[in-house]
């Protein structure tokens, strides 16, 4: 009997080793090491944390909001690891990218603020659905209607301390630390990103990471929103944007904009759609200002949300 029961845990060893080396070689990880240093990694106070701020452990995610690894992880897999960990794991959110730039400075210290003094999870939502907003004058007049609403925040955010996002930065650059998103726990990084399944089913395990990384620097800015106009449903699209220049997608081709001005790609998608097709004069006018101004409010519905919800108790 004692035989028999020892057969069957070395088997199901065996087994769960086998599943592991399979998803291990199907998710093409990256990057898993120890830290080889004395260099420690500390908690900071601008840490954005998801999950209980009480639980025992702290995996440290290094990520940015441009990275499209980093978004399909902690949209997709990340809420669901810290629903079946969340009274022993949670997640510190370290903003990283290039302090260079003026725009993702002031969007990391408006993420922060946020998270300190008011509502995190609608801006956390806002930068989800598309961080390139923050290369916007929208975002600008959205920081300004958030400031009115919240002194804190308003003082966190004109405050001009990065000192935070240059400690991560030192992280980054003395670990040696290749790519987002990296996550540190305990004395073990792992870099890239991992694939839903196995990321559940290995956190249930014991705590491993499978990933294919972004390298350091690239930054997936061609975020789009797709739309579908009600009054046509023939007319669905994607409004996508670099931060600096748009173009929208419609049945798989895709219309360049001049900058962010797309008035003549619009144009353009609504002659393809028909959805004026047999209509004249006024009917056909009205027509196309209802569908060129529902595509003009695709880019702006998140903003408008964010104004609603974010930076308020």
């Amino acid at each position: 009997m004692k035989k028999n029961f020892l057969v069957l845990v070395v088997f199901i060893i065996i087994l769960l080793l086998a599943i592991i080396v399979y998803f291990y070689n199907t998710n093409n990880i990256s990057s898993v090491r120890k830290i080889e240093t004395e260099y420690k990694i500390k908690p900071n106070r601008n840490d954005i944390i998801f999950g209980n701020v009480n639980a025992k452990k702290s995996v440290y995610l290094y990520a940015s909001y441009s990275c499209r690894h980093c978004i399909n992880f902690m949209k997709n897999i990340m809420p669901e690891i810290i629903q079946m960990h969340n009274d022993t794991i949670n997640f510190r959110l370290r903003l990283v990218g290039n302090l260079n730039n003026k725009n993702t400075v002031n969007a990391f210290k408006a993420a922060t603020s946020v998270y300190l003094f008011g509502n995190y999870e609608k801006f956390h939502n806002l930068f989800l659905y598309d961080f390139s907003y923050v290369y916007t004058f929208q975002f600008q007049d959205l920081m300004k209607q958030i400031m009115k609403k919240n002194e804190s925040i308003a003082l966190s955010y004109l405050d001009g301390d990065i000192s935070f996002l240059n400690q991560y930065k030192t992280d980054f650059d003395t670990l040696k630390l290749m790519g987002t998103p990296t996550f540190i726990y305990e004395n073990k990084i792992l870099s890239g990103y991992m694939k839903k399944l196995f990321g559940i089913i290995f956190f249930a395990i014991a705590l491993p990471m499978l990933f294919a990384s972004c390298e350091e620097g690239e930054d997936s800015k061609d975020l789009c929103i797709k739309g579908t106009a009600t009054t046509c449903p023939t007319l669905t699209f994607s409004s996508c944007s670099d931060g600096s220049n748009s173009y929208l997608i419609y049945n798989g081709k895709k219309y360049t904009c001049d900058g962010n001005n797309c008035a003549n790609a619009q144009q353009q998608i609504i002659s393809a759609s028909g959805c004026a097709k047999g209509l004249v004069g006024e009917a056909k006018i009205e027509m196309e200002n209802s569908l060129r101004n529902y595509m003009k409010s695709v880019q702006n519905r998140v903003f408008v949300e964010a104004i609603q919800a974010a930076g308020v108790e």
